[in-house]
């Protein structure tokens, strides 16, 4: 049987944990081995939470699911890797189902009767509230850190990281890729770039993901609309 491998990461913390592009494909390859199946690519979301299915290499795996036959399994880590959203969920399994192709979770070894089905649907529902819960927290502690003057997310990309000697964390410009961004900027405002040119332009000049990978033209997109880069409030 021939299968795809599908991963993702949302932070850097979890890219670091047990939960690593690595650790899974490694993981989704071994699981792979013992059943006796062929593995015909993967694809990889890096940085992309799994609260909306608009993740571009999600996208790229359902179509190509619909264009290409010979695909038995898609295989994933666990299922809120794939979504943590239950209609997300159901939809690209039902998408998967048409093609006759499965969708099978390493860490989630669900049977395939009725009982099975329940506790995958339960499953995730249970990660759609997870990441609910989990957002309404950090909202909050968001807002703590907001009233007290302090910025509550990760830096973007240009900016690193830098404790004062009040304790307080502020981001300041990092020496490599505050220039990279700042030319990301001005080139893309020439109106000489599409968002794809623009990716491979800046991929030559040293502008990669923390994968050393081509940013997306998707990804490029988020970067050059973060009302960060003109002082807003949120990320």
């Amino acid at each position: 049987m021939n299968c795809l491998l599908y991963a993702r990461v949302s932070t850097d913390k979890q890219a670091q944990k047990d939960l690593s592009i690595p650790a899974q494909i490694a993981a989704m390859k071994e699981y792979a081995r013992r059943n006796g199946w062929k593995v015909m690519g993967h694809f990889i979301d890096e940085g992309e939470s799994a609260k909306t299915a608009d993740r571009p290499e999600l996208k790229r795996l359902i179509q190509h699911c619909k264009e290409n036959k010979g695909i038995d399994i898609v295989l994933v880590h666990k299922i809120d890797r794939l979504a943590r959203n239950l209609i997300d969920y159901a939809t690209i399994k039902a998408i998967l189902k048409q093609k006759g192709i499965r969708l099978v979770s390493v860490s989630e070894p669900f049977d395939d009767n009725p009982i099975g089905h329940l506790l995958e649907n339960i499953i995730a529902s249970i990660s759609e509230w997870y990441s609910a819960n989990l957002g309404e927290e950090i909202k909050k502690a968001n807002l703590a850190k907001l009233k007290k003057g302090e910025w509550p997310h990760k830096p973007p990309l240009g900016y690193r990281s830098v404790k004062g000697s009040n304790g307080r964390v502020k981001h300041l410009p990092d020496p490599r890729t505050a220039p990279l961004v700042r030319q990301a900027f001005e080139l893309f405002s020439s109106g000489n770039y599409s968002l794809q040119s623009l990716a491979e332009e800046m991929h030559s000049r040293g502008l990669k993901t923390a994968f050393g990978r081509i940013y997306s033209p998707e990804s490029l997109k988020t970067l050059l609309t973060r009302r960060f880069y003109i002082g807003g409030s949120s990320p």
